[in-house]
């Protein structure tokens, strides 16, 4: 990092990562990669070297050193890294178990015919286990709602898993949105219910707000983001963090389109910058399959079921 920092004129990492900012105290390397990358990208360079082909589906499942280092200076922001769990080795999710998935109109689209929703449920299949899904997502839904209806939609409804997709609208709606500080506290508590009656709650990270991770919306879910990995690991909780995970998808999809001679129309992995359409779905889903322990190993088998849904 130093040597590309250097090469930039842009100092070292003491300067824009000093040891004595608490915010960086347990902060994953490969996250500082990914802003040093951004500022390499901002100020108009890139890393040349030979770069390794993406293959058909490039799951990007895992924190590719590659897809950060190699990401093309295209006013995008480079991939986030977040500190988390590692992924289960083995699908935690028994045979009868009950999902709950709780968020917004995402998670309610999430649970049409080729949806994540249905797509986690396909995945769990494919690998062995046959669980039940609870349904939760409301259109426009931001934490306070959720917070409102979580024992109603979910909890009373007895659960074993609890997947929590919350922070779109929060940001989105700007004045009549959550500010952060109220977020975590509604956040927080919907973790504390959920943990008092004994249902085992999946973060996931809020995806992008249009497809460009530089806009001011996605700016200010940055915090957001950020506070939801950091609690997710405080309090031990798996995360999928489905943020950084579409930042990756749409540098590969880019690519993919680049080569192909099509132009990005902001719609790579949505409908609308935002409600997720086929490619969208299958990299939420993917997400939360793996951090609910579905191996590598099953990743062929569903990824190819699931172009039949």
């Amino acid at each position: 990092m130093d040597a590309l920092l250097g090469a930039m004129g842009l100092g070292d990492i003491g300067r824009h990562f000093p040891d004595t900012d608490d915010k960086y105290l347990g902060i994953s390397s490969m996250r500082l990669l990914a802003r040093v990358m951004e500022l390499v990208h901002e100020n108009g360079a890139a890393v040349s070297s030979a770069k390794p082909e993406a293959g058909g589906d490039a799951r990007l499942t895992d924190a590719e050193m590659a897809q950060i280092l190699y990401a093309p200076c295209s006013g995008q922001g480079a991939p986030s890294q977040r500190k988390s769990l590692p992924p289960p080795a083995a699908p935690v999710v028994k045979d009868g178990d009950k999902i709950a998935f709780l968020g917004d109109s995402i998670t309610q689209f999430g649970n049409n015919p080729a949806g994540y929703v249905n797509m986690v449920m396909k995945g769990l299949e494919l690998a062995g286990v046959k669980a039940v899904k609870i349904p939760a997502g409301i259109s426009g839904h931001k934490s306070n709602n959720m917070l409102q209806r979580v024992d109603r939609d979910c909890l009373a409804k007895k659960p074993r898993f609890m997947t929590v997709s919350c922070g779109v609208n929060d940001v989105w709606h700007g004045k009549n949105g959550v500010p952060l500080e109220d977020f975590k506290r509604n956040m927080s508590a919907i973790f504390d219910k959920a943990a008092a009656s004994n249902v085992a709650v999946v973060v996931l990270t809020p995806t992008l707000i249009g497809e460009d991770a530089n806009n001011a919306n996605n700016k200010k879910l940055d915090a957001y983001v950020d506070w939801l990995c950091a609690e997710a690991a405080r309090r031990g909780l798996p995360l999928a963090d489905l943020n950084a995970q579409m930042r990756y998808r749409l540098l590969d999809l880019r690519r993919r389109a680049e080569a192909e001679g099509r132009r990005d129309d902001g719609k790579l992995a949505t409908v609308d910058g935002v409600h997720m359409n086929f490619e969208g779905n299958r990299m939420m889903a993917w997400g939360v399959l793996r951090a609910l322990g579905v191996q590598e190993k099953d990743a062929e088998r569903i990824w190819n079921a699931w172009r039949d849904m």
